[in-house]
């Protein structure tokens, strides 16, 4: 996603399905970010994040499974 507000589309989305991690712009313009939680929720996530927010153009979403991280709480933006 090319867009400022893409990580805060990335935070309202992931909080609205429970899931945990963070999302942060880069300086080249996309968006990175962890994710966990229930594959059902995951799956949706990654359905909105090829949407993005409406003024946002999504190029490509790379995932890949990864171990969990014990004590995370929500989604944040960093």
């Amino acid at each position: 996603m090319t867009d400022p507000d893409s990580s805060s589309f990335a935070v309202e989305k992931a909080n609205s399905l429970h899931i945990t991690g963070h999302a942060r712009n880069c300086d080249n313009g996309t968006v990175q970010g962890e994710a966990q939680g229930d594959s059902n929720a995951i799956d949706k996530f990654l359905q909105y994040l090829n949407k993005g927010p409406g003024p946002a153009h999504v190029n490509k979403v790379d995932s890949k499974e990864m171990g969990t991280i014990d004590g995370e709480s929500g989604f944040d933006r960093r």
